[in-house]
């Protein structure tokens, strides 16, 4: 809590009103969370322009306003409005001052890259706190610390809310919090100001084109987060990445690398791998894991070198490394007493499929049958739709091209867009996402595969402008229960 008067004179501001001595509780950037007390902070944003909604956040008790211009229709509120020239960018400066950097005082790790970011955040944070740490996280999926689980509504807070969480999890004592951070955080200034201890590098495959609009401009966005880093801070990249040097290449950061094909600081070695874990070599020293998989190897290695770095022992980390679970949503086994090695994976780009197609190739038995499911996202990057449905015809004996989220778009357009100059015929088209998993279980048998993928852990589909319940692993799970 700050004082309204302390605020308006970190901006240079001079008294302008009596309410300037007002208790100030929170900054809200999104006028539909403001409660009593909360100063509103009016921008534009992609979608929609705070100063169209200044006399909503008033009604809804906002003691001050701080804007770029005040509006036609609120000259009536004009004495809790104070205007900031250029105000986009100095709210992250605000946020700082408000709430006394909270990222200073914590061991804060940011995780980025296209594939393997829940997987990486959400592990490290188990095993943190199996290794007893007061730990926090901020994922795609949620956010937890102390007793408190949050659904997320970002991959990355907006700057407002993700300064004000940190603020939240120092207040509950914790020490450590490990987060995503999207190119779409980057980008926006989501993260700035923040103070990272240890940055991720996972790899970058083509995603977010829609947004980023080329390749290039992508792996940019992500190589914000190291360009950021303090001198004192620890970059973790992935170094069989071909674009891991460029991705260090102006940072200040001391660099630490991992890799299954080169020698460097974490150096790993698969020795074996089934469907219920693999064996690995770290660093000379071997660890049975319940997670399988190259990806995961890779995704392993970077929690490993994490933990040695803040300074847990290797014994305590490798112990804790044997204790993890596959994270839902990633290649996550649904039972079935049929003998059919069903999952479901949130694989939504080309690399991301081919990573888990190829591990599921390495598992199977002679003459076992893989099929995938899959679809593409509405209103989202259309060149990677048919690399989508490539990489499954490939690497699968039938994919079933199906719905994902189509949101506004109509989904058998969609399907089009995967099918046109589809160099494969194994494949079929089934638009009804629960018809065409349904349809790849009575296909298969006892000792095939079944891969659901694209959604993962999301529990809906998005169609037109309706939020439908939707989960791949109960729809999975049910059609094999009734298999006969």
């Amino acid at each position: 809590m700050k004082l309204f008067t302390d605020i308006a004179s970190y901006f240079g501001l001079s008294p302008q009103s009596e309410r300037e001595d007002s208790n100030i509780y929170h900054l809200r950037i999104d006028s539909r969370k403001v409660e009593s007390g909360d100063l509103f902070i009016a921008v534009a944003g992609l979608h929609a322009d705070g100063h169209d909604y200044i006399a909503s956040a008033i009604d809804r008790g906002a003691s001050m306003v701080l804007a770029e211009r005040i509006p036609a229709g609120v000259a009536e509120h004009a004495s809790r409005i104070c205007m900031i020239p250029q105000l986009q960018d100095r709210i992250a400066d605000l946020c700082k001052y408000f709430y006394d950097d909270p990222s200073a005082q914590l061991e804060l790790i940011g995780v980025t890259g296209t594939n393997g970011k829940t997987t990486v955040t959400k592990s490290l944070y188990a095993l943190l706190s199996d290794l007893d740490v007061k730990c926090g996280m901020i994922s795609t999926i949620d956010i937890r610390y102390a007793d408190q689980i949050i659904d997320a509504e970002l991959t990355t807070p907006a700057v407002v809310d993700l300064y004000r969480i940190l603020a939240d999890m120092r207040g509950a004592d914790i020490t450590h919090v490990v987060m995503e951070v999207s190119s779409h955080a980057l980008v926006q200034g989501r993260v700035e100001g923040i103070d990272f201890s240890i940055a991720v590098f996972t790899n970058i495959s083509r995603d977010h084109l829609d947004y980023h609009e080329t390749f290039r401009k992508y792996i940019d966005a992500k190589k914000l987060l190291f360009d950021g880093l303090s001198a004192d801070a620890i970059a973790m990249i992935n170094k069989d990445e071909k674009h891991a040097s460029y991705i260090m290449q102006n940072s200040s950061a001391t660099l630490r690398g991992y890799s299954l094909r080169s020698l460097t600081d974490y150096k790993g070695k698969i020795i074996d791998l089934d469907g219920a874990g693999m064996r690995l070599m770290i660093n000379s020293r071997e660890v049975i894991t319940r997670m399988t998989g190259r990806f995961n190897a890779y995704n392993l290695l970077a929690i490993y070198g994490v933990a040695i770095e803040l300074g847990y022992s290797q014994e305590d980390v490798l112990l804790s490394l044997s204790r993890l679970l596959p994270p839902r949503g990633r290649l996550q086994q649904v039972n079935s007493s049929t003998g059919i090695h069903a999952y479901v994976d949130y694989a939504h780009t080309p690399d991301a499929l081919s990573n888990v197609l190829t591990t599921l190739r390495e598992l199977r038995e002679r003459n076992a049958q893989i099929y995938c499911v899959i679809g593409c996202g509405g209103d989202r990057d259309k060149g990677k739709r048919p690399q989508m449905a490539e990489a499954a015809c490939r690497l699968s004996d039938l994919a079933l091209l199906t719905s994902d989220n189509p949101r506004s778009e109509d989904p058998w357009n969609i399907l089009k867009d995967m099918t046109t100059g589809l160099g494969y015929d194994n494949y079929r088209v089934i638009v009804d996402r629960e018809e065409a998993i349904q349809r790849a279980v009575s296909l298969a048998e006892r000792g095939d595969f079944i891969l659901v993928a694209g959604k993962g852990h999301e529990t809906y589909q998005i169609i037109g402008s309706d939020r439908i319940e939707f989960d791949d692993a109960e729809v999975l799970n049910n059609a094999l229960k009734h298999k006969n």
